[in-house]
């Protein structure tokens, strides 16, 4: 945390003094310091790496040939910088902020956006350019208004960089942001957090509190997305909304509402996917596709939910998607709804590779699940080499059957304590002009 300090040289004396502004922690001996150079009049400097939530005691020492004289003491409490206009305004405004003094751009700042039942909504703008932030607060109370935050990139630096939703207002933030370290998003509050341009940078995004976040961007930031919310959403509203980055939900929901487009889950390298727990859930409101190098891992009783529907491997080889038993809970892959079952597809095109399903429900019978399973494809359009392993589970497919039809060295592995229930519908084993060495067992 950083504070702009400020004093007056009211004498000079023989010649312009030095000066500098000693600070310390209240009721500890340490003392620090700033050079603020040669100062005649008012003048200040900022002290840097405070502690948040801390009592400071400060004076100002100046010092020429003639001597070295120090003002008297002064205080402050390292707080957040609170918005105070009541409707619209710029940051570079001080009137519009609770301490009349506009914050500063160059030093990651706590900034504190509230509200009440009787305001009414504002339009905040970053109006002061690229603006370092280490906290945003976001406190309104009137749940019948969503505020905006507007203008110029938004940039999160150093440790403990968060996002708290305090209240039951929704909030829009309509500025880029961009990532430098890893931000926490949490809070126990209950309205929606709208990220609604584009998240870059390295850092990663952590997601708890019961409250709804969501990333409407096209975004492209590179660090893990951990969902620890128990109650808590993200919600993605665009197919790029998690960058190119890997994702663990061990608490909450992650809903990719991209209306009946397809989700594809691995638009970067290797990326990884782990739903885990019972409360742990993911779901898309159209189709669901593992692309390449991609693997998706439901365990220790955690959902994948879908209505549309799913491929592992499209685009690329080495796609996999694993449903496995643990911790005494039923980890499910629901692919569509008993009502309208869709269609799973494993290694659907030419550089479908390697493409892998996986089901094992471990130590307990049904540890594991793939449910609502319409048509079933292993192997298509000259893919090869994809394979399907069911151990301890029951799996049910109500649709077309095709194994290997123009697809070579498939395998489908129905292993111990394992079903498969055609539905009614007929298996063929390999067929159609460049179907080879493929296997049931």
């Amino acid at each position: 945390f950083s504070e702009l300090l400020r004093g007056a040289v009211t004498d000079t004396g023989v010649e312009t003094p030095q000066v500098w502004f000693l600070y310390w922690l209240d009721g500890t001996g340490t003392t620090n310091s700033v050079d603020a150079g040669l100062q005649s009049g008012v003048c200040s400097a900022l002290a840097t790496n405070l502690l948040f939530g801390s009592n400071y005691i400060y004076l100002v020492m100046a010092s020429n040939t003639a001597g070295v004289g120090y003002s008297g003491t002064n205080g402050f409490t390292t707080t957040d910088k609170e918005w105070d206009a009541p409707s619209n305004g710029n940051w570079s405004v001080a009137v519009n902020w609770k301490d009349r003094a506009a914050p500063i751009p160059t030093v990651p700042s706590a900034l504190r956006f509230g509200g009440a039942g009787g305001d009414p909504k504002y339009h905040s703008t970053n109006d002061m350019g690229t603006f370092k932030v280490n906290t945003l607060t976001f406190t309104n109370d009137n749940g019948s208004v969503t505020n905006v935050l507007a203008g110029n990139l938004l940039e999160f630096w150093n440790s403990g960089a968060a996002v708290e939703q305090g209240g039951g207002g929704s909030f829009i933030v309509s500025n880029m942001v961009n990532l430098t370290t890893g931000v926490i998003f949490s809070g126990s509050g209950t309205g929606t957090v709208i990220l609604a341009t584009n998240v870059t940078g390295v850092g990663s995004l952590t997601k708890q509190g019961s409250w709804t976040l969501v990333l409407a961007g096209s975004n492209s930031f590179v660090g893990p997305v951990t969902v620890n919310s128990t109650g808590g959403t993200v919600r993605l509203d665009n197919l790029s909304g998690l960058g190119t980055n890997s994702i663990t939900v061990s608490q909450g929901t992650v809903w990719a509402n991209v209306g009946a487009g397809l989700y594809t889950n691995g638009r970067g390298a290797a990326q990884t996917m782990l739903v885990t727990g019972t409360n742990s859930l993911w779901t898309n409101s159209g189709g669901f596709a593992v692309g390449p190098n991609a693997q998706v891992t439901v365990t220790n009783g955690g959902r994948l939910s879908g209505a549309g529907n799913s491929f592992i491997g499209t685009n690329g080889p080495n796609s996999a998607v694993r449903i496995v038993g643990g911790a005494g809970a039923t980890s499910r892959w629901e692919v569509g709804t008993a009502a309208t079952p869709r269609s799973l597809t494993v290694g659907g095109g030419p550089a479908a590779a390697n493409s892998l399903l996986y089901i094992d429900g471990g130590d307990v019978p049904l540890g594991a699940v793939a449910t609502n399973v319409g048509a079933f494809t292993v192997g298509t359009a000259a893919s090869m080499s994809n394979t399907v392993t069911l151990t301890n589970t029951r799996f049910f497919t109500g649709g077309a059957i095709g194994f290997g039809n123009g697809s070579s060295y498939n395998s489908i592995n129905v292993l111990s304590n394992a079903v498969w229930n055609l539905g009614g519908y007929t298996l063929n084993v390999g067929s159609g002009y460049g179907s080879t060495g493929n296997v049931l067992t």
